[in-house]
């Protein structure tokens, strides 16, 4: 299965080669943040038609989020 596209919304601290062997399931590059969304707007741009994010414990996504992301298939 792939992805059309996977956000890494913010600092997951994933390694470089755990991204490398996401990319195998994403049709486009996957976004990877470095940082911490400051905002429910700044993630919702983040994640704006992506069907797949990963997510730290730091970053909530809440019902309305999650509600004005109608691609989202998997968290």
């Amino acid at each position: 299965m792939k992805f059309n596209r996977i956000v890494c919304v913010d600092k997951t601290k994933l390694q470089e080669w755990a991204i490398k062997e996401l990319q195998e399931f994403s049709v486009e590059e996957i976004e990877v943040y470095n940082d911490y969304p400051s905002s429910k707007k700044e993630i919702l741009n983040r994640i704006q038609e992506a069907d797949a994010v990963l997510v730290s414990w730091h970053t909530e996504l809440d019902e309305e989020i999650i509600e004005k992301s109608p691609d989202l298939k998997y968290i």
